[in-house]
């Protein structure tokens, strides 16, 4: 089973960010960020790279990816 985690939305409150301008500083939609940081949409490796860039920090910080075995 795979297992996405994001703390997308931890950095954007952080920053006081909304959505909305969230997405106007990477070039997606509002729709795109809520769909991120619910985790319901993985961003491209170029979009996440674009996130990182945004708060300063790496792609790593903002996304994980965990394979746990079935039980």
């Amino acid at each position: 089973m795979n297992t996405h985690k994001n703390h997308l939305k931890d950095y954007r409150i952080k920053q006081k960010l909304t959505p909305a301008q969230l997405g106007e500083l990477a070039g997606v939609s509002r729709q795109t960020i809520f769909l991120i940081e619910e985790n319901l949409y993985s961003p491209s490796v170029r979009l996440a790279a674009k996130f990182a860039d945004i708060f300063n920090t790496t792609i790593d910080s903002l996304f994980t990816h965990t394979l746990e075995e079935e039980k």
